[in-house]
């Protein structure tokens, strides 16, 4: 074989079936919906939260970034046992930590703005609870992210899990506001705690670790087991590039209900609008479930940061509910076709998916800065300072992303065929 400019992962190799099985798939349904539902609702329960505890929009946002951020130290510290430890135990105490956390939400938003606890005010206490959550979520989002790295075809396994995902937790969108219109954001955090429970049997399915693997490195540091996977520079080029791309994305991500609200629509208009736009876009992921990797990675990740930048820019000129739909409807699309290619690209890396978990982590980073940068943006600039956060670094990840699909297209070229 030539020599290729990414390094094969040393691991036991790869199952050769051509599609995931519905066990695993649905396992990773509901585990992922359950790590992601708390995020999700972020957009929608904005106002909420702004007029329970009487706080601006960088007051939120900054609560948003310390949820998520701790959300990211989870996942990063699970990034290398969990090539070792019980996928099904993590996802599992993961979402008994999470709904605990919610449910501490809900009595804590319940006291009021005014209740303070040994000095400390009771927003300050929900911000105790939300770390609560984040521990939990981020462990069942790695478990899972985990389990789909060490599956067939990851490019079509992540693809698959994320239309199965979005389908359920799409369902969100119209059934929150019935929680939050009566009973303010105290009914949203126990609708979360509520969809948590329910949920919770799908954990039982995920693809185990590797046993061999899990015998070598028995006492492996989180670390060590990282900078013992393959193909280190390349992956931390692309860590760094979705790290930056998703600060503008995630930005823009938050502040969608804000936005719908200054086009006129209410909180159930907004929550459908969401639902049905998110359930169309998932065409984005039927296209890249259908494309695999038969296109290779360039020209996949190209279109799809092109797709989910441009709409991102387009949402702060909208002027009326139509026009919110259409650009939300092109956003979800891009962004649905081109989140499997992303996870694909860190599996190929590294198989036994400690890329993958550790990307996802980078990514969420970025996702952890962009609710404060977002709110401070739009209390003292408005949303066209979003629009510019969304351009400057969309182009920075397209640019960066692309001579990663490129050294992926590579390695692929020069590869023996193997089916």
């Amino acid at each position: 074989m030539t020599d290729s400019p990414i390094s094969k992962p040393a691991s036991v190799p790869p199952n050769k079936a051509a599609w995931p099985s519905i066990r695993l798939l649905v396992s990773v349904t509901g585990v992922q919906t359950i790590g992601w539902l708390s995020y999700y609702a972020q957009s929608q329960m904005y106002r909420s939260l702004m007029d329970a505890f009487d706080k601006r929009e960088g007051d939120i946002g900054f609560l948003y970034s310390v949820e998520i951020t701790v959300m990211v130290i989870a996942m990063g510290l699970a990034a290398g046992p969990l090539t070792r430890w019980s996928r099904v135990k993590v996802a599992l105490v993961g979402s008994m930590i999470l709904m605990a956390g919610n449910l501490a939400s809900a009595f804590i938003t319940n006291l009021g703005a005014d209740y303070s606890f040994a000095g400390i005010s009771s927003f300050h206490l929900l911000m105790a609870t939300r770390i609560i959550v984040a521990v939990g979520g981020g462990a069942m989002v790695s478990s899972v992210t985990a389990a789909l790295a060490s599956a067939p075809h990851p490019e079509r396994a992540f693809a698959i899990a994320l239309i199965t995902h979005s389908l359920l937790a799409n369902v969100e969108y119209p059934l929150l506001p019935m929680a939050l219109i009566p009973y303010g954001a105290t009914g949203g955090f126990l609708f979360l705690a509520g969809s948590a429970l329910l949920l919770l049997p799908f954990s039982f399915w995920l693809l185990p670790s590797n046993k061999q693997y899990q015998e070598a490195t028995a006492k492996e540091s989180v670390w060590i087991s990282l900078r013992r996977a393959p193909n280190r520079k390349l992956a931390l080029t692309a860590m760094l590039a979705l790290f930056i791309y998703e600060i503008g994305q995630g930005g823009v991500d938050r502040v969608t209900a804000l936005i719908a609200e200054g086009t006129g629509l209410d909180e159930t208009a907004t929550g459908w609008v969401f639902f049905w736009g998110a359930n169309l876009g998932l065409l984005g992921g039927f296209l890249a479930t259908w494309m695999g990797s038969r296109y290779g990675y360039l020209r996949p990740l190209t279109l799809g940061i092109i797709f989910n930048v441009i709409p991102g820019i387009w949402f702060v000129f909208c002027e009326n509910g139509t026009q919110f739909f259409i650009v939300y409807f092109v956003w979800s699309m891009g962004y649905y076709f081109v989140t499997p290619f992303f996870f694909a690209s860190m599996a190929q890396l590294d198989n036994l998916g400690r890329w993958a978990v550790a990307m996802e982590a980078a990514w969420t980073a970025g996702d952890a800065l962009a609710p404060w940068i977002a709110g401070e943006l739009v209390e003292y600039g408005g949303f066209l300072y979003i629009g510019a956060l969304v351009l400057v670094t969309g182009i920075f990840g397209l640019l960066v992303l692309m001579s990663v699909g490129r050294s992926l297209d590579a390695r692929a070229a020069t590869a023996t065929p193997t089916e």
